[in-house]
């Protein structure tokens, strides 16, 4: 005997309709709100990173998917991890700008693997799998904010 019982729920249609009206409103604002929560923890020299991930997510938002990293230096940053060539077993490459300023660049082509050793952030708040962080910080935050819109409020 299993301790489950049949039981029926009535609801009425104008509650569920006005609900799923407002489905798209509240997506739009869960995935513009990840967005926003997300930042703070993500990695931030230049702004150049943040900027690609939000206009990927701009054009995500309301979609129910949100980018979490992008371009071929993201997913190294998002895993925290430093990277090396996998044919050299070097690091990237300093190039002098000018300035006192150095960048760093692979060769062409490389292909890249993770190593061991963590990446330094210049962010103090930035953390790998910075959505997770927010997740952790935010999520009822985000139920709520949900909620208020699913209820018209």
């Amino acid at each position: 005997m299993s301790g489950s019982r049949d039981f029926n729920l009535y609801v009425k249609k104008e509650v569920i309709e006005d609900t799923l009206k407002q489905l798209p409103k509240a997506q739009y604002w869960l995935d513009s709100q990840i967005w926003e929560d997300m930042k703070p923890y993500m990695p931030m020299e230049t702004g150049a990173f943040q900027n690609l991930v939000g206009l990927r997510n701009a054009s995500l938002a309301g979609t129910g998917q949100v980018c979490v990293y992008a371009g071929p230096s993201g997913r190294f940053l998002y895993y925290g991890k430093k990277m090396k060539n996998a044919k050299t077993g070097k690091g990237p490459r300093p190039i002098p700008i000018g300035g006192g300023i150095v960048i760093f660049r692979w060769p062409y082509l490389s292909r890249l693997i993770a190593t061991e050793e963590p990446l330094t952030y210049s962010n103090p708040m930035a953390q790998p799998e910075w959505d997770e962080v927010a997740k952790r910080d935010h999520f009822t935050e985000w139920q709520e904010g949900v909620r208020k819109i699913l209820n018209g409020r």
